[in-house]
């Protein structure tokens, strides 16, 4: 108190001597204490709210600075008491790289009480994403268990508003997007939802080159369950409006998948089957076509192609052997990824009954591990070599299954690694193979 004038000192209350005490204070910049602290506190008690708000906006300015942006919580909260909805939420806005699940759901309630739908929304996704990915999951299935899951005459719940936006922050965050995907599964076997569906496009945008092929590898798992063709053309539609949304390659070839798996569905289907299939066709060409591949994702996209197994009609069968064979033929021959290139070809060529065509792929294959210098490729650490082969000598070649080609596969690697070394360390007896003489 002895740096107040002494003049008058009675005759101002107590509010405005701590006031001007602190304001002085506050001039001499000391660096031991922050005197606007204990303004605020007083300010708060007494209900000085004009004031305080003025004080905070100072101190708050522009929010560019870390000793300016800490009063912004507390100028928000001061604007909504005054109705000054719209202002808190632009403050708020300017600290959203510090708000947490919390502040994030108040954000969205001001958006809310401000009918801005879809800043709402992106607020209340944001707020998702801010929790763990394993929490994210476990409230997910806790709330299908308890709520959505048929049991006996219960009818499930109508599906909550947020539970797609809880979907697509975990499929955002997850490292392993098809985790997640079993679960939605389930969601929209029960409830029949197309916001669920409608996620799985939308968390493709941002995805790492493999992620894009494990999020459309679980998408596979929900696409059968689409039986009607206005859900299908819903989802078409949706893409359609999300490829605007698209910043690059692996972006737009990730909805290129999205919408060939559901283009395939829909080709499958007795009714506008042709039509499906002349998208699916055109989505698979323009994923093939994009301007480039990221590192190793030539792989992911050739173990994608052999995944869908046979394709129909025969325009995307022929669409799906050339893809592959002209990846397999831009390839340097005898490395690792070439090997597990022809792998993709041969199994995709014997799904579609053409065993001799895949022979020839393993041969060439092993012609070229032959070839090669130095020791042969080995497997990495994210795929093996197929297991050994059951004997398939008695199979014939129209029944013959997948595993078929697999068993091919392991004979061409083991012949190969046999092949490369020395004669003398090679075994005399001939090696047994799983392919009928």
């Amino acid at each position: 108190m002895a740096d107040l004038p002494r003049e008058g000192a009675l005759a101002k209350t107590a509010g405005q001597a701590l006031e001007e005490l602190v304001t002085q204070a506050m001039g001499k910049k000391n660096q031991l204490l922050d005197w606007r602290e204990v303004l605020y506190c007083y300010l708060t008690v007494v209900g000085g709210e004009e004031t305080l708000r003025q004080r905070l906006a100072e101190w708050f300015g522009e929010g560019r600075e870390v000793k300016e942006r800490r009063w912004g919580r507390a100028l928000a909260a001061v604007l909504v008491e005054r109705d000054g909805l719209a202002e808190a939420a632009a403050i708020l806005r300017k600290l959203e790289d510090e708000l947490d699940h919390e502040e994030w759901r108040r954000l969205a309630d001001y958006y809310t009480a401000l009918d801005r739908r879809e800043d709402a929304r992106w607020a209340k996704l944001q707020s998702w994403e801010h929790l763990d990915e394993w929490r994210l999951q476990r409230g997910l299935q806790q709330d299908f268990y308890q709520r959505y899951q048929r049991r006996g005459d219960r009818v499930p719940e109508t599906l909550d508003e947020e539970v797609p936006l809880r979907f697509l922050a975990a499929l955002r965050k997850s490292t392993s997007p098809q985790n997640h995907v079993y679960l939605l599964r389930n969601y929209y076997s029960t409830t029949r939802d197309f916001r669920l569906l409608a996620c799985v496009p939308e968390a493709a945008l941002g995805q790492s080159a493999q992620g894009i092929y494990q999020l459309a590898a679980g998408f596979t798992q929900v696409s059968q369950l689409l039986q009607e063709e206005a859900t299908l053309d819903q989802l078409t539609k949706h893409i359609d409006t999300l490829r605007g949304q698209a910043k690059t390659v692996t972006d737009r070839r990730a909805l290129d998948l999205i919408d060939f798996l559901t283009a395939l569905q829909g080709a499958r289907q007795r009714q506008g089957g042709e039509a499906s299939g002349e998208r699916a066709l055109s989505a698979l060409r323009s994923a093939y076509e994009r301007a480039s591949w990221a590192e190793g994702e030539s792989r992911y996209y050739a173990e994608f192609l052999a995944q869908q197994g046979q394709l129909r009609p025969p325009a995307l069968a022929a669409e799906q052997l050339r893809q592959l064979r002209a990846i397999v033929a831009g390839t340097e021959a005898g490395t690792e990824l070439h090997v597990a290139l022809s792998l993709a070809l041969s199994q995709t060529e014997w799904n579609h009954n053409q065993q001799d065509a895949a022979l020839r792929t393993l041969g060439a294959c092993l012609s070229s591990l032959r070839a090669a210098p130095g020791p042969p490729p080995r497997p990495s650490s994210r795929q093996s070599w197929p297991a050994p082969p059951t004997p398939t000598w008695r199979t014939s070649a129209s029944s013959a299954s997948p595993s078929s080609t697999r068993a091919a596969s392991a004979a061409a690697a083991r012949s190969a690694s046999a092949a490369r070394r020395p004669s003398s360390a090679r075994s005399s007896r001939a090696p047994t193979s799983a392919w009928p003489a």
